[in-house]
């Protein structure tokens, strides 16, 4: 009973319990989930097992606002000198990124009580909910990249269980196949970033590489240099696959194939931000080349994304493409030295995200369709949805007094400063972020007319109004598209950013206008000549993007998909040159010895009579040869 209470008053009684609390409750929500049956008693058990950690979290907050810091660490495999430790640490960016993820889970399991009613697998949906953010919490206050490690590999289980959830989907179950293989390549880079970390200073412990680096210095010789140059690259490459970046980010969009509470979670505050925060928490191992190439590949991926969601139908493939892009702004922002400005559009964009992605599902779930030419005129039928959808769009497009106007434009600041110093080749990371911030505001002008406004079309629903189990998590969310606490404090503020990237809206907005609303070009002059410029313009953009859409596809077959095909079958070789090794030579060399351990002992057994005659003389005759090999040389 004593023992008990003492650890009732760890728990509760200290911050460090607090932690552990917050990290425990969504996994024992978890295990009692696979035995509740009844469906108020899941909503119960996993949204208060999640109210509590975002309670821990919250009061953790209270803490480290004044720059208080603790990390709680015992003992747990030593080899050699390396040794490794179960170790969790609290900070200011861990415990804001705690919060996050804790609100975003709370508004999807709320929203899900409503969406996912009707399925029959409903408490494995939300144990499986509980275990994803049982496993993200994990990453987040991880000390040890080892054990990062290990949750970022549960992450992307878990995202394997969700994105095939519907199990009788043929489509899902591809869908979850792809995203799973292509995130094991991310995973043996981050492997080889361990690797050459342990080989190069023998630890794996963020604290202790932190502090090495600002007492001694990085680099110990030339070659410790190399090591850690080439850990940067295997550990982005890890960032690439799992956050959706060039060529790996093709996943994404096919993860749809979830249900979309599940899409709101891995988009907003879980599996794709946590590469964005594995850069954050390595950023000081990073040296500036490692730093350049980050940098283009995040301001490419930032376009291409915003490009291809400007030619897709399917609205829950709009916004997969707009994560993508998103989160291409904030690699970009990682790579142009400005992390904290990273983490700031990552916080604003998870409320922003979450609501469209929720928004969407009650759409979806009102009219039964993804086809965004088929849903004319929804805003009569979902006037809280219409709200909530337009003030996340003009966050997400970064319209000013919106939250996503702030982070992207803290990103933008510095990504320009950046490049001026570069100069040269750099100067294209600038040109496509300013490029994607012209396309973003191109597709949502064309999806949010298409959907919203127009004609409304005749619907066939049993829904009458909007439920408060969907609407509540959409108005809450949403708060956060419309004001968000400056994370990020402008290093590089350029006076004359804002009037760049509201031109650039602009241009999109209007650019979307006219080809959407034909009729602004027939009033003009020389209807029939604007209607054929009109025309080609339409034209001529859909065939850039099939050019280019073919040539993804190319690449995908032939590079993306040619390399797992390589990877597969060179284990198919190494896995028959192993059995070769395991029957031939291994299991050779043990019947070997075996048998010759049995014909040893069959000649010994032979000698055990039984009979002290024979033992006598044997030891007489032993006797003789030991008397003889020592009086031989006399």
């Amino acid at each position: 009973m004593e023992q008990f209470t003492q650890l009732i008053s760890f728990v509760f009684g200290s911050a460090k319990g607090i932690a552990l609390l917050l990290l425990a409750a969504p996994l024992i929500s978890f295990v009692l989930l696979f035995f509740i049956k009844s469906r108020k008693l899941v909503n119960l058990v996993s949204i208060s097992s999640i109210s509590i950690s975002l309670l821990a979290a919250l009061y953790l907050l209270k803490i480290s606002v004044d720059g208080n810091t603790f990390s709680l660490s015992t003992p747990w495999l030593t080899v050699g000198n390396i040794h490794i430790d179960f170790s969790i640490h609290i900070d200011i960016v861990s415990v804001l990124m705690l919060t996050l993820v804790s609100i975003v889970a709370i508004m999807v399991l709320v929203f899900s009580t409503e969406y996912m009613r009707n399925e029959s697998r409903y408490s494995i949906f939300f144990g499986y909910i509980s275990l994803f953010v049982f496993a993200m919490f994990g990453l987040l206050i991880s000390r040890n990249l080892f054990w990062m490690y290990l949750f970022w590999e549960l992450v992307g289980f878990c995202s394997y269980l969700l994105i095939g959830f519907y199990t009788q989907k043929q489509s899902a179950i591809l869908a979850n196949k792809k995203a799973f293989i292509i995130n094991r390549i991310g995973d043996l880079g981050f492997l080889a970033g361990l690797m050459l970390l342990l080989s190069s200073l023998g630890t794996l412990d963020l604290y202790e590489l932190a502090t090495r680096i600002q007492e001694h210095g990085l680099f110990v010789s030339i070659a410790d240099q190399q090591l850690i140059h080439y850990a940067g690259y295997a550990f982005f490459i890890a960032v690439i696959a799992k956050s959706a970046q060039f060529p790996l980010h093709i996943w994404l969009p096919d993860a749809m194939e979830g249900p979309t509470p599940v899409s709101a979670l891995i988009h907003a505050a879980t599996m794709v931000i946590a590469g964005v925060y594995l850069l954050l928490q390595i950023y000081f191992l990073l040296d500036p080349t490692v730093l350049n190439f980050i940098a283009i590949i995040g301001s490419f991926t930032a376009f291409l994304g915003a490009f291809i969601a400007g030619r897709q139908y399917d609205l829950k493939k709009i916004l997969a493409y707009s994560t993508i892009s998103q989160l291409g702004y904030m690699v970009m922002a990682v790579g142009v030295a400005a992390p904290m400005a990273a983490f700031y559009h990552l916080y604003t964009h998870a409320f922003f995200k979450a609501a469209l992605f929720l928004a969407a599902g009650s759409i979806i779930h009102r009219i039964h369709t993804q086809d965004i030419r088929e849903m004319s005129g929804v805003r009569r039928l979902l006037p809280i949805t219409f709200v909530v959808y337009l003030i996340s769009a003009a966050a997400l497009v970064g319209i000013p007094f919106f939250s996503g106007f702030f982070s992207k434009e803290a990103i933008l600041n510095e990504t320009w400063h950046w490049a001026q110093l570069h100069g040269n080749i750099y100067l294209l990371v600038p040109f496509f972020a300013f490029a994607g911030v012209m396309l973003t505001a191109y597709y949502v002008f064309r999806h949010v007319s298409l959907m919203f406004f127009g004609e409304q079309k005749k619907i066939e629903s049993s829904i009458k109004k909007e439920h408060c189990a969907i609407s509540v998590p959409l108005i809450v969310l949403s708060t956060g598209s419309l004001f968000m606490y400056p994370l990020y404090e402008e290093v590089h503020e350029l006076a004359y950013m804002p009037y760049i990237t509201i031109s650039l809206m602009s241009i999109g907005f209007v650019f979307a206008y006219l080809l959407i609303y034909k009729k602004v070009v027939a009033l003009l002059p020389a209807t029939h000549l604007f209607n054929r410029l009109d025309t080609n313009v339409s034209s001529g953009l859909g065939n850039v993007v099939v050019y280019f859409a073919k040539y993804i596809s190319w690449f995908d077959q032939y590079i993306v998909d040619g390399f797992v095909n390589f990877l597969g079958n060179l284990g198919v070789v190494l896995s028959g040159v192993a059995a070769w090794l395991d029957k031939y030579i291994i299991d050779a060399s043990v019947n070997f010895i075996g048998n010759g351990t049995q014909k040893v002992g069959d000649i010994v057994r032979r000698s055990q009579t039984g009979k002290v005659q024979s033992y006598f003389a044997f030891s007489a005759l032993l006797l003789v040869v030991i008397i003889w090999f020592f009086m031989r040389g006399i």
